[in-house]
């Protein structure tokens, strides 16, 4: 059926309504749904949600996005986690898999509240390492590999940027969250965060990419401060995606254009 979601993700009227790009969406597998309440009419009744009367973990169905309240993907015996690995740009890593795992036997949240990755590392102090300026949230962490990687990349965006002229300073808005922050997330950005346990920032291989913007305070000719309002997302042009490809980060969710996720080759 059409995808149709209320308000900012109705795809009628918002081309960043969320649905996945080509290559990208579940829909392609055949392993995916959207299924709605219905008024005596025929029309969507937006008001209730069909997983407020629907046991869908009952038969290998998960609800894996929260805002969109109508879209169920089947989780049969590894038939996602194939279907995936054609689908979308990337080898299935061993992350991926025990993510697919997870869905498979229906565990819901997918993470625990409990759930730490391995190897977080401070993504300054790696920047810091290649000589590669760092701007982002302090504290800001990665899963070691997606740190060194992200640190190189950045390094090759920032010198692209300086020789196009651009004013943009790419800038690391979020990396690793905890369980307790993901929900923190949800309830700032109610329709763009997804719920606690379902978020690959939770993984510690997702990262969200702003452009900064340089501000010479003093009229001295040297930045001092930098500004990340308005949130404008790093420019997804083709050498600043070609960039992030190399060294395996992707943008795959429509909607959320600042999200990158990183996935080894």
């Amino acid at each position: 059926m059409d995808r149709l979601i209320a308000g900012n993700n109705n795809c009628a009227i918002n081309t960043n309504c969320g649905v996945g790009r080509k290559g990208a969406s579940l829909h392609q597998s055949g392993t995916t749904f959207d299924l709605y309440c219905s008024t005596l009419n025929g029309n969507i009744d937006f008001s209730k949600n069909v997983i407020d009367y629907y046991d869908y973990s009952k038969y290998n169905f998960t609800h894996p996005i929260g805002w969109d309240t109508g879209h169920f993907v089947y989780a049969g015996p590894t038939e996602t986690c194939k279907t995936r690995a054609v689908m979308q740009p990337y080898t299935v890593t061993q992350i991926n898999r025990t993510l697919c795992d997870s869905i498979e036997k229906s565990i819901i949240p997918i993470l625990e509240s409990n759930y730490a990755p391995q190897s977080l590392v401070s993504i300054s102090e790696t920047f810091k390492t290649k000589n590669i300026p760092y701007f982002g949230r302090s504290g800001t962490q990665l899963m070691l590999n997606v740190a060194q990687n992200l640190a190189n990349a950045i390094g090759e965006i920032q010198t692209h940027l300086v020789n196009e002229g651009s004013a943009c300073i790419p800038y690391i808005d979020s990396g690793y969250r905890s369980y307790v922050t993901q929900i923190q997330s949800k309830i700032d950005y109610p329709t763009g965060a997804a719920l606690a346990g379902y978020s690959s920032h939770q993984i510690g291989i997702a990262v969200d990419l702003l452009c900064a913007k340089a501000i010479d305070s003093n009229n001295d000719g040297t930045t001092d401060q930098i500004s990340v309002q308005g949130r404008s997302e790093i420019p997804h042009t083709e050498p600043i995606i070609n960039i992030l490809n190399k060294y395996n980060f992707y943008s795959l969710i429509s909607n959320d254009l600042p999200h990158f996720i990183y996935v080894s080759q």
